[in-house]
Order: C-alpha cells, then sequence, then structure tokens
C-alpha cells in the first residue's frame, strides 16, 4: 500500500442572519496512486484536492409538525484531479477511478420528531450529477421504551450504470482488447439497481 500524506483543515462557523450553521473541510493529498488502465502497470499519479462544505438550519413548518422542528441538512463533496487522463471519450484512462477531473455529489437530509421524539421519520436525497446517479433513501423509526424501538425504510436507487475499457496490458489475454469493458465501480453504481426494504427491530439489554 502506498504511504499517503494529507495536508487539511476545517473550520465550523455560524450564521446569524441566516441562522444557519456550516462546516468546511479541505483536503490535498500528494502524488496520490490511482487506477488507470492505458498505463502498463494499471496504475497513474496524480493529486487529489477534496473540498465538502455542509450547511444545517432547524425550521418549522407549523403546518407539518407545529411542535417540533425539522432539521435540515445539505452536503456538497467536490474532488479535483489535476492530472487526470483519459475520461468519458473512450472510457479509459482514469475513467474507472473517476468520471471527470472535477466530481462530485450533494445529499439533502432533514427529519423530525413527533410524540415526544418517539416517531421519527428521515429522508435523504442523494444526486451525483457527473455520475446522474441518485438515491432516495427514507425511514421511519418509532421508539416504544428506553430498551425496545421499531423502524421501517426504503432505498430507491436511479439513474445508469456505465462501462468502461479494459485494460490495455492485461495480465491474461481476454479476447480483443478494443471490444473488451467492464462495470464502472464508483459513486452509487455498484448497488443502482438493487432498490431495498427494510424492517428492523432493535432491543436493548
Amino acid at each position: 500500500y502506498q504511504k499517503r500524506n494529507v495536508f487539511g483543515f476545517g473550520l465550523d462557523f455560524a450564521e446569524d442572519t441566516t441562522k444557519t450553521s456550516w462546516g468546511v473541510e479541505f483536503s490535498w493529498m500528494a502524488n496520490k496512486l490511482i487506477p488507470n488502465n492505458v498505463e502498463y502497470s494499471g496504475l497513474s499519479q496524480s493529486d487529489e484536492l477534496v473540498l465538502s462544505i455542509s450547511v444545517d438550519r432547524p425550521t418549522f413548518f407549523n403546518f407539518l409538525n407545529p411542535n417540533r422542528s425539522f432539521f435540515m441538512n445539505l452536503q456538497m463533496f467536490l474532488r479535483y484531479l489535476p492530472d487526470y487522463e483519459g475520461g468519458r471519450g473512450n472510457f479509459d484512462g482514469n475513467y474507472g477511478y473517476a468520471g471527470a477531473s472535477l466530481t462530485g455529489n450533494v445529499a439533502f437530509t432533514f427529519f423530525t420528531g413527533y410524540f415526544q421524539d418517539r416517531l421519527a421519520p428521515r429522508v435523504t436525497l442523494l444526486y451525483a450529477p457527473w455520475e446522474s446517479q441518485g438515491a432516495l433513501i427514507t425511514g421511519l423509526s418509532y421508539r416504544w421504551n428506553d430498551a425496545f424501538s421499531t423502524s421501517i425504510g426504503w432505498t430507491q436507487f436511479f439513474g445508469d450504470v456505465y462501462k468502461q475499457q479494459g485494460p490495455y496490458f492485461p495480465i491474461a489475454q481476454y479476447g480483443s482488447i478494443a471490444d473488451y469493458t467492464g462495470p464502472v465501480l464508483r459513486g452509487v453504481a455498484p448497488v443502482i439497481y438493487r432498490d431495498m426494504g427494510e424492517v428492523r427491530i432493535r432491543y436493548t439489554w
């Protein structure tokens, strides 16, 4: 495994005019090894810069819940690879690792509580614009007492799964390199067609 040195910083602050709380994190990793299917070693190097921004605000919607605020949180994640090679043109180079030199996704979550926070609905919307993929994650939990709770949830994925060009220098020959493609396993792609419902029963003793 490659030794990686990361330089980063983070800060949190509250903004009084909009009554929002903000969190910002930035990291820089130099010469990170990433997959590259046109290189003989299967790898290439690039700096990786990641910016994360989070903003949240409790807000009252009296017609939905007059006794409790809705907590809303928006998060944005951006990643930049200055030495990115290949891309969507031929689906090669670093395409299996990142769809472009600049990629990212956005997540929006809101939840509230009813009956002294015993009943807690939650919804998360996830969208990856560079991948044209996203997800809707919902949940509803009820706390019967201090030891027993139940919850149900549904997760719906949408978007497309992309293909990438096979390695130009495979360990074992698999026929025509030009005709071989494999799945791209990034973002939410590995589970894009796996919509899921769940029921949980939790008892603590």
